[in-house]
């Protein structure tokens, strides 16, 4: 460590003589390039890593939309009328109202 910290102030040559200093204390078992080094790290990494099993999140299950009823005049009340209405039906689903009949199917055309 005093070498490193010595090398701050070193030139280039003398640099690499603290190097090769370092490297020769080395034990020989020990002494291998950057490129090793990585090449372990990241095999010990790869053997180290434990396979976790991640459980997806049931799916969502949409319940079919709540078909509904609104009644419309189709005719006023006058003196010797009452008027009439009809009934319309509908249903809300992602945000858009559909028209449909009795028996739930979307209608095909508004006037008939």
């Amino acid at each position: 460590m005093r070498l490193l910290r010595q090398a701050r102030s070193m030139s280039d040559k003398t640099k690499a003589a603290a190097r090769d200093r370092l490297w020769r204390r080395l034990p020989k078992g020990h002494r291998v390039n950057w490129l090793d080094t990585v090449l372990h790290r990241s095999r010990e990494a790869k053997t180290a890593h434990r396979h976790v099993t991640v459980q997806k999140p049931p799916a969502l299950v949409q319940a079919e939309p709540e078909m509904r009823l609104w009644w419309i005049q189709t005719a006023a009340p006058r003196q010797d009328d009452p008027g009439a209405v009809e009934p319309l039906f509908y249903f809300v689903k992602d945000g858009a109202v559909t028209l449909c009949d009795e028996t739930g199917r979307p209608a095909e055309k508004l006037c008939g």
